[in-house]
């Protein structure tokens, strides 16, 4: 059974559908078990081009590789074509004769081989429109989407493609970029069938390189729709870029260009380039805007849907605070407008609804926070990344080529880099090292022995160091001699004492780095967050969200506390009332009594009294019985 899923809006034309092959659960068994023994060997075989469905790899490594390597190409105003290719039904035309030949020179075993031929290959389709039932017709070629196997299949036959342009680069019929960064230089880029070529502005690559795409066609079947395809020439006038256009008949496209759905740009985006994620987030709020929805449930809508379309963009780029501010003017408008969308008097803060439940908060994403440690979360794949990466050998070529990342300024860097450079600090104030030869930590400003950075615990020794930033290699090669600015004092000799038995014991091994705030030791953002949001923990309000009543109740309990306090606050210093005489109760009471006078005592009186004694706070006045 074939299912057809629009991929435009208004789609009346068969091609702008995607064809999803429903396969029933007994024919998923064996594709899952194939899909299982082929993706821990993926990553061997197939070239580090390719960054979709495999082990260790993940969406946003392409698209650092192409944002590093456009503002390399725009620093240095070198003429280069950048081809985005555009297969036509690419999953569905795939050739099984061609895939067989592809698995068996990758080296698989003809047995094993030909037992994914008969998963792949063969069988009997129908199509159902409307209720209307075709007849069953054999299936000629293609991949089923939906099939557990098919994603890595697919890698395989576009790692095919991957080869003849690395063999062609090698070969000099083809010029690849960056050649200056990397020894082989960087051709082409994947994403299962997004591909992106990268080459030198030069006719004669230009006619190999269609030659190439033309002999792909040809042995996989796989049709490239050049009127779909985009082509972005860096370096020359626009009447040369279109020049290339018409070469390559491609249309011409400008930057900022979506790539995989992240703006990219050579130069510096700005917060009106971010407007279509602003406008994103507003517009799907627009159709449920408070209709039916308790303040819990809005809640809950807010962190799985309108807080998580952002994630991808704050994953990569540091945005502004008015970026942020948009994000949070469109969910606080979800939170508090009503359904007639009337502007309602907000009573706390979104800074501390933002706060974890037990914080005094709703539990709301954070969206300034959550940026800064998905950006964080980047200074650990670079320090426990493997040397076989292309975004990270396409950084350290950049910016660290023979020193310490940590070390790394952002002078002359791109967008991204100098986000990362930015929240630098944050990342070394939390991150452990394991001291191994010494050669990547500072030994007064990292954190490698006790419970802080030696600058923290020993500050007045560091205050006469001449050299903050000194490794703890170079401080043993100079015979852990520190070479203080004056003589030290008898109290300062023994602060000195202290400090020397914590020098290490240096090996050969390379430093590495624990995250010492999760039991594993590995990073997590959810850690980072936990520790950037604010805030101290609380009973009072753990008790609140694990009490027996309705999520509505216990949102409504935890804002009346944070209110009652304000309330409190401001009684205070208007009456110089004394704060020290209210108990754990007291804020509750001062505005509950507010309210059984001024508002609605009846209903508020059953609700907070039920809540309270589940909560097991004593029995309120009698004025709240039911």
């Amino acid at each position: 059974m074939i299912t057809l899923i629009p991929k435009v809006k208004g789609a009346d034309v068969i091609s702008q559908f995607c064809p999803i092959a429903l396969i029933n659960n007994f024919a998923k068994f064996p594709a899952k078990g194939f899909a299982n023994h082929l993706l821990p060997v993926a990553h061997r075989v197939i070239s580090p081009y390719q960054s979709a469905f495999i082990k260790g790899r993940f969406i946003l490594d392409g698209i650092l590789s192409l944002h590093e390597i456009v503002h390399d190409l725009h620093a240095r105003r070198a003429k280069a074509v950048i081809l985005k290719l555009d297969f036509e039904k690419a999953y569905d035309s795939v050739s099984w004769s061609f895939l067989k030949q592809v698995l068996l020179a990758k080296g698989f075993y003809g047995a094993y081989v030909h037992r994914i031929m008969q998963l792949v290959s063969g069988g009997h389709t129908v199509v159902s429109v409307n209720g209307f039932v075709s007849n069953f017709f054999a299936n000629g070629r293609g991949l089923r989407q939906g099939d557990p196997a098919s994603p890595v299949l697919f890698n395989f036959v576009a790692d095919a493609f991957s080869c003849m342009l690395s063999r062609a680069a090698r070969c000099g019929h083809i010029a690849p970029v960056i050649s200056h960064l990397l020894p082989e230089g960087v051709s082409h880029l994947q994403y299962a069938d997004d591909t992106i070529i990268l080459v030198e502005l030069d006719d004669t690559c230009i006619a190999n390189l269609k030659f190439i795409m033309l002999c792909f066609e040809a042995v996989s079947c796989l049709k490239i729709t050049f009127a779909k395809s985009e082509v972005l020439v860096t370096g020359v006038e626009e009447a040369e870029a279109l020049r290339v256009a018409r070469l390559l008949n491609c249309s011409l496209g400008s930057f900022p260009y979506k790539y995989l759905g992240l703006p990219i740009s050579p130069g510096v985006l700005h917060a009106k380039d971010f407007a279509p994620a602003v406008a994103k987030v507003g517009n799907r709020v627009l159709p449920w805007r408070g209709r039916y929805n308790t303040n819990a449930g809005k809640v809950a809508l807010i962190n799985s849907c309108l807080s998580s379309l952002p994630m991808f963009l704050m994953g990569f780029y540091l945005l502004t605070d008015g970026v942020h501010a948009g994000f949070d003017k469109h969910r606080g408008a979800f939170y508090w407008n009503s359904a007639d969308n009337k502007r309602k008097y907000r009573l706390v803060k979104w800074q501390l609804m933002c706060r974890p439940k037990n914080r005094g908060g709703l539990g709301i994403i954070n969206t300034q926070v959550m940026n800064l440690c998905l950006l964080i979360k980047w200074w650990w794949k670079i320090l426990t990344s493997g040397s076989d990466s292309l975004w990270l050998s396409i950084l350290k070529a950049k910016y660290f080529p023979h020193s310490n990342p940590l070390f790394a300024t952002a002078r002359r860097g791109s967008q991204f880099w100098k986000s990362l450079v930015k929240v630098r600090p944050i990342f070394l104030e939390d991150v452990k090292f394991n001291v191994g030869n010494g050669t990547a930590v500072r030994f007064w400003l990292d954190w490698w022995s006790g419970d802080a950075p030696l600058a923290e615990s020993f500050p007045v020794l560091f205050s006469y160091c001449p050299n903050p930033g000194i490794s703890i290699t170079e401080v043993a090669a100079n015979n852990w001699d520190l070479a203080f600015r004056r003589a030290l004092s008898p109290e300062e000799l023994e602060d000195w004492q202290s400090l020397y038995a914590l020098f290490p014991v240096l090996s050969e091994t390379a430093d590495s780095v624990v995250w010492p705030h999760s039991a594993s030791g590995r990073f997590s953002v959810k850690s980072l967050y936990s520790r950037l949001i604010g805030g101290t923990p609380s009973s009072r309000f753990s008790c609140v969200w694990k009490s027996k009543v309705p999520p509505k109740i216990k949102s409504f309990l935890c804002k009346l506390f944070v209110v009652a306090c304000r309330l409190l606050t401001r009684l205070k210093s208007a009456m110089g009332l004394a704060l020290n005489s209210v108990i754990y109760v007291g804020p509750w009471r001062t505005l509950i009594t507010f309210f059984s006078i001024a508002c609605w005592p009846s209903w508020c009186g059953v609700v907070l009294d039920r809540g309270f004694r589940s909560l097991g706070i004593p029995p309120l006045s009698p004025i709240f019985e039911p």
